[in-house]
């Protein structure tokens, strides 16, 4: 389900919508739909104010400043929900998000890489979930190699100058390719094993990942991940905390010298 600000007012008292119905491409742009279990189609409707919104679904995720969002609870139709999200928004994403918040949280990224990351002059950095291509704003082009699993943004990277992989690439991606990676906003989107599995090979051994998560969203679920596959993680101090639960992650060479 999707709750969606109503654009023809500004204040805190404006109407909001939740919708269910059936996707498809006759719907409007920007409501979401589906059928339940038993195959019926369903309308809903609610209007409120953001405060009686917050009291009758308490589970209510405020995301990109524009959207109330209630995430289904398995992981994976939460992939299904992302996946439909962002391809409803991925043409127009710039404009709903704070590009400013975004960057300077690929700045910090940055410092954390330089401060805990054993980079040689000629490193590689994987940019995974790279959207647009902002990092191209804050790391040197000859450094980064970008993917997203959305295609609408990954050709919007490409032609911003980021060289990016695409799925069959990243899916056979080659063991200790990268010198470290980031994901900046996007392991909240319960994001494919299978794609944990890739970001954790392509990675050198010592070498480090960055991630952030929206609202500790998904935190659990990639961290174990991420330490079964050898790799220490190592929640950065609270500080920090406008960028959400921000971790580092080391490929740990005793795990893999035990291989």
């Amino acid at each position: 389900m999707m709750l969606h600000r109503n654009q023809e007012t500004n204040s805190t008292s404006c109407e909001w919508i939740i919708s269910r119905k059936e996707l498809s491409q006759q719907d409007e742009k920007g409501l979401f739909s589906f059928v339940d279990y038993r195959g019926e189609l369903f309308h809903y409707q609610l209007t409120g104010n953001s405060a009686s919104i917050r009291t009758i679904f308490p589970d209510i995720l405020h995301y990109l400043n524009h959207f109330w969002l209630l995430l289904p609870d398995s992981v994976q139709e939460q992939q299904i929900f992302w996946s439909q999200f962002y391809s409803l928004y991925s043409t127009n994403y710039l404009d709903l998000i704070d590009s400013d918040h975004n960057l300077a949280c690929m700045r910090y990224f940055k410092t954390l890489l330089a401060e805990n990351a054993p980079l040689p002059p000629d490193f590689k950095l994987l940019d995974y979930g790279c959207g647009p291509g902002l990092s191209v704003q804050v790391f040197e082009k000859q450094h980064l190699v970008g993917y997203d699993n959305n295609p609408t943004m990954l050709a919007e990277a490409a032609k911003q100058g980021l060289e990016v992989i695409y799925k069959e690439d990243f899916d056979n991606i080659q063991s200790c390719s990268f010198d470290g990676g980031f994901a900046c906003y996007v392991l909240h989107m319960a994001i494919p094993e299978t794609d944990i599995i890739n970001l954790a090979r392509a990675v050198k051994i010592n070498g480090v990942l960055v991630a952030n998560y929206y609202k500790d969203l998904g935190m659990e679920r990639v961290t174990s991940l991420l330490e079964k596959l050898g790799f220490e993680g190592q929640k950065v101090d609270v500080q920090e905390r406008r960028f959400g639960s921000v971790y580092i992650y080391r490929k740990h060479p005793l795990f893999y010298s035990s291989q």
